[in-house]
């Protein structure tokens, strides 16, 4: 099982099925502006879950986050 940590448009997901990897992918993405595009892309995929909108760390209660404005792309 891989769990894809900030996730953004399901580039390291997508990464991952091209090189072969058929196991779980359990994705997490805060940003609401690319989780529908995350969500999108892994809609026909049963072994690729995309967790709601959320950040992963060590303690529960909202955050600020920023968001860079020159968008990740890989």
């Amino acid at each position: 099982m891989v769990f894809d940590v900030g996730a953004n448009t399901a580039q390291f997901g997508r990464k991952l099925r091209e090189a072969g990897y058929r196991g779980r992918i359990v994705s997490f993405e805060p940003l609401s502006s690319v989780w529908d595009q995350l969500s999108a892309e892994s809609k026909n995929d049963p072994l690729w879950e995309v967790a709601p909108p959320s950040v992963i760390g060590n303690e529960n209660g909202k955050i600020e986050i920023h968001v860079d404005r020159n968008p990740c792309s890989w």
